[in-house]
Formats: structure tokens, sequence, C-alpha cells
């Protein structure tokens, strides 16, 4: 995740020797941190050097990270503070126990930067420093890092960005005897040495600082899940047949019995009998065997349930009617043999002998 400028807040100019001071800035967004730059300048000073005691933002106690200047002779100072995971909304800066070299022509000012973005655990581990000219350079840590630098002097010089920075903060502010500041940032930087220029370094005695916000690193993670489903149809064919071979053997015997019954009244009873008990068998073998194999070539998921119940109903439908179709054209053709008896002439009669005549052959008694 990169670094980006959240918000900036130029505070009031104080040109008193006041212990305090405040102003208010907005925090908004994720992954915070509230960067202060102090600008400070007095004149002629005899003895002491300029401090500050502490810095809040929303009563929350700020770091400092660098300080340059500072000394009754330098005539002016660049502090830098900061705070990770600041409070979100408007909130006061509250400088306090500020102390003053014993002088004059007393300035100070502050700026604040808010940026998301930023590892919350190291969110400042750089910082360079110098009393001299314009121009500095900062040993950088991390990758993707982001620059800010203050520079301030008593008296008003003439300077502009240089190197790619952005410039935040230029110029004077006050009527006489100013409070010269600049202030410029720079972003995705790489580790190593970086600088931030404002010339051609021919501006003395001007305090400069830099600090360098690391960025939030992140991790990636990847999980995956894999899910496999199996069915099985073994199970459908064997109670599928198993179903139907019982159904169609007791549908047909039932079925049989009645009608051979039926054609012995008028008929031979074992010709009957025999003949609708092998249609019937054979009717109801082929029949269910055709039913099943249907019901059971459909969906494995619920073969079970289906092919039992299609395999009963179409095994008993058919074996009842094959069996009651073959049955009554096995009785009519066994009936179809018929007993004829002849008339027995008067002599025969006399002699107490009679013929009988069955399928051409003759038989006395």
């Amino acid at each position: 995740m990169a670094i980006a400028q959240d918000n900036t807040t130029l505070g009031g100019l104080t040109e008193t020797n006041s212990s305090t001071y405040s102003f208010s800035h907005t925090c908004t967004g994720s992954d915070l941190c509230l960067v202060l730059l102090m600008f400070s300048r007095w004149h002629s000073s005899s003895s002491g050097e300029f401090t500050i005691g502490a810095i809040t933002y929303n009563s929350v106690s700020m770091t400092q990270k660098v300080q340059t200047g500072a000394s009754r002779t330098q005539n002016a100072c660049t502090q830098i503070w900061y705070l990770a995971n600041p409070a979100t909304g408007s909130n006061t800066v509250s400088v306090s126990s500020i102390g003053w070299p014993s002088a004059n022509f007393y300035k100070i000012q502050g700026f604040a930067v808010s940026l998301t973005g930023v590892d919350q655990t190291t969110p400042i581990p750089d910082s360079a420093n110098e009393f001299g000219n314009e121009n500095l350079s900062i040993t950088v840590t991390d990758n993707n890092s982001y620059l800010i630098d203050g520079l301030t002097k008593n008296t008003d010089i003439t300077i502009s960005a240089q190197s790619s920075q952005t410039e935040e903060l230029n110029g004077p502010v006050g009527a006489s005897n100013v409070l010269f500041r600049a202030c410029g940032t720079k972003s995705g930087v790489s580790s190593g040495s970086q600088a931030m220029d404002w010339g051609d370094g021919s501006q003395g005695a001007v305090t400069h600082a830099i600090v360098a916000a690391t960025p939030v690193t992140t991790s990636s993670s990847t999980s995956s899940s894999t899910s496999s489903s199996t069915s099985s149809s073994s199970s459908s064919t064997s109670s599928s047949t198993s179903s139907s071979t019982s159904s169609s053997t007791s549908s047909s015997t039932s079925s049989s019995t009645s009608s051979s019954t039926s054609s012995s009244t008028s008929s031979s009873t074992s010709s009957s009998t025999s003949s609708s008990t092998s249609s019937s068998t054979s009717s109801s073998t082929s029949s269910s065997t055709s039913s099943s194999t249907s019901s059971s070539t459909s969906s494995s998921s619920s073969s079970t349930s289906s092919s039992t119940s299609s395999s009963t109903s179409s095994s008993t439908s058919s074996s009842t009617s094959s069996s009651t179709s073959s049955s009554t054209s096995s009785s009519t053709s066994s009936s179809t043999s018929t007993i004829t008896y002849q008339p027995v002439p008067d002599w025969v009669r006399q002699g107490e002998v009679g013929i009988l005549d069955i399928g051409g052959e003759v038989e006395f008694f």
C-alpha cells in the first residue's frame, strides 16, 4: 500500500515568546500518521536555547523525531514531531512548555501533514538534519517511503524545491524580522541515499531537517478448497432385479390359477393348467425384465427408489395381461379335442358289445 497525503494545515503565526501554541488539524483515512513541523526564530539572544516541552494531538502525546538549530546563536530552529494512529476528525494540536532564549523578535508557526498507508509499528524510522545550506540528504531504509523536510531561517531567502519533490510551503512571514520557512514532500522513494534540495547551496545559516515515513507492509495468503462427490449406481441394478423377479412370479401364478380353473370347466384340466403356467411364466419374465432395465437406466442419484416402484408396477400389470391372454388361448386350444360317441347297432347291443370310436380307433367292450 502506497503512502498518500491526507491533509495539510498551516497554523497561525505567533510573534511573542509565549509558552504555548495551538491550532486544529483534521485527520481522515486508515493507517494514519500525523507529522508536525515546528518553525521558530529569534534575534540577538544573549543566553539560553529554544525548547519545546511537549506536543499533543487530541490530548495524545506526539514524539519528537529530529531537531536542528535551537542554539541562541543560530537564531532559528526546525523540529519534526509525529504520532502514529492519530484520532480521526478535527482535533487540536497543542504545544506547551515552550522555552525561548533571552532575545527579541520571537516568531513561531506550525505545519501539520497527515499521511495514510503508514506502518503503525515503525512509522518514522529515518531522519537527517544539519545547520548549513538549503540542501540535505537522508539514508532511507525502506522502498516506497515518503519524505518530508522542513527548513527555517531568520531572514528572507529565495529558494525553490528541487529533485522532483513537491513544494508544500515556501516563504517568509512577519512584517519585519521575518520567519522564513519551507516544506517539501517526495513520495515513493527507494531505499538508500535520497536528497531534498532547494537551490544551489549558496544559502547559509539554514536549519534543515528531513524524516522518512515507511509504508504498511502487506502480505497475501492464498487458500483453495477442493470438493468432490462420488455417486454409485451399483445398488440400483441389484434392487431393481430382485424386486421385479419377486413381483412377477407372484402375479403370474395367481393369474394362471384363476384362468385355468375357469377353463377346466369345459375342457381337460391337465391340458389347460400346463399351458397356462408355461405361457404365464414366459410372458411375465420377459415383461418384468424389460421394465426393470428401463427403470434402472435412469439417474443414479435416486435410482433405488425409482426403479423399485417402476419395476413392480409394470411387472404386475404386464404379467397379469400376458397370463390372462395366454391362459385363455391355451385353454381354447386344448378344448378343440372332442369326444364323439357313435350309435350302437341293435345286433351289437344285443350281444352286449360296445364300440367306441376315438380318433379313428375302434375298441370293443
